[in-house]
């Protein structure tokens, strides 16, 4: 079966999904209904393996399926038994020949999901673990129906006759930003590398602390976005550590379902697109106002076809020598949060107050950091994936921790 274009571009890229403390189910029963499961739908996408153009799936062979099987549902350390559970991430990773579309690691009271994002976006992977975590194999059009190519084209069509004028002056604008970012980089001391490994740090505002957050919102942040200002803070909190993060912009997450019609808005699949925000990251109002100004001008529908035509495009193109990585003189940060991820409620807990929700992405790029904030109950958990060559672990830690104290990074003089 073939894949979608608008899944096609988001191959090579994986999302990392820790659920603790969760009651589990057994792994040898858990890798008998997956056996099941296959038998019984061998076209399904998480029955298959994906081909290495990420064009196809491919059903596996009955003679390989039990290892198979066994290769993708694995026992592994649980994550309250480890020091450092963002540190267990990268251990547990699929080798880079792996081509199943995911691999849950199942310990005592913990889940490990890896996720080839071709199957889908973050909303979709946390529904499809839910599910893993009850210990049900479901086919991937039982978690939804999934939207294709037709239905953005269906929404270009809807935006463009409002937006389309707005399109061409931002895609000015962020042309404008990377000619900066070109200069900046040839002006710089930024050296070839060659890839580096992507690894994550998090930390866990209980409670308490995130209502006090919201309550020094209320009083202090009121009209500005709750996104726009854990950007800020999270921008403050890498700059206090020395960390060179870019202030002229950064890549937000836009969920495209808000341009769907009511009867489409459940769909599924790869729905949430990386969008270029150039903004004043020093200033959270400035966040807040051109973040609702992207919004309303369905940036990203643009955004997303055009990716769709340069991979289209890249299939007909001779293969390129791979050339070697520079890195720039300086960090663009990512910034996405899910303060009400659909999924989380079904998932079962073994104690809700204690629930913790640890997400990572990889491969990062050279110079890029990726920073996510999910919330569970009143907690919410900050991680942020990076390379190991731009950033140490050590220092990205201090500046999350910074993060257990958001009012005062706001506070302070940028």
């Amino acid at each position: 079966m073939a894949t979608s274009p608008l899944d096609r571009i988001w191959r090579d890229h994986w999302g990392v999904h820790a659920l603790t403390p969760v009651v589990t189910a057994d792994v040898g029963e858990l890798r008998s209904r997956l056996l099941d499961f296959i038998t019984a739908n061998p076209s399904d996408p998480l029955a298959c393996t994906l081909s290495d153009d990420a064009g196809r799936w491919i059903p596996v062979a009955e003679e390989v399926r039990a290892a198979h099987v066994a290769g993708v549902i694995v026992a592994g350390t649980d994550l309250d038994d480890a020091a450092d559970p963002y540190a267990v991430m990268p251990v547990n990773r699929p080798p880079d020949d792996y081509r199943a579309p995911f691999r849950m690691v199942v310990g005592h009271r913990s889940v490990l999901l890896y996720v080839n994002h071709v199957i889908g976006d973050a909303s979709l992977m946390t529904l499809l673990g839910s599910r893993l975590v009850q210990g049900q194999v479901v086919s991937l059009s039982d978690v939804g129906r999934r939207a294709g190519v037709r239905h953005l084209l269906r929404m270009a069509a809807r935006q463009s006759g409002r937006h389309w004028r707005e399109w061409i002056g931002r895609r000015r604008a962020v042309r404008a930003l990377w000619a900066a970012e070109r200069a900046h980089v040839e002006n710089s001391a930024g050296s070839t590398e060659s890839a580096a490994p992507t690894v994550s740090v998090g930390v866990v505002l209980d409670a308490d602390r995130y209502r006090e957050f919201k309550e020094w919102r209320a009083a202090n942040g009121a009209g500005v976005s709750i996104t726009a200002l854990m950007a800020a803070a999270s921008f403050r909190a890498f700059r206090s550590e020395g960390v060179a993060v870019a202030d002229d912009g950064l890549y937000v997450l836009v969920d495209l379902r808000r341009y769907l019609p009511p009867e489409n808005a459940c769909l599924t699949g790869n729905l949430a697109v990386s969008v270029m925000l150039p903004t004043d990251l020093t200033d959270a109002g400035t966040i807040s106002r051109d973040l609702r100004a992207l919004l309303n001008s369905a940036q990203a529908v643009p955004t997303v076809l055009k990716a769709i035509g340069m991979q289209l495009i890249s299939v007909f193109k001779r293969p390129a020598a791979q050339a070697p990585e520079v890195r720039p003189g300086r960090v663009r940060m990512t910034f996405n949060s899910m303060l009400g991820n659909p999924g989380t409620d079904d998932i079962p807990w073994c104690d809700r107050s204690q629930a913790r929700y640890l997400g990572m992405s990889y491969p990062i790029a050279a110079g890029g950091l990726s920073v996510f904030a999910c919330v569970v109950d009143d907690r919410m958990e900050f991680s942020a994936s990076f390379r190991s060559d731009l950033i140490d672990r050590e220092t990205a830690q201090r500046a999350l921790n910074r993060l257990m104290d958001m009012p005062a990074l706001l506070g302070a003089t940028v």
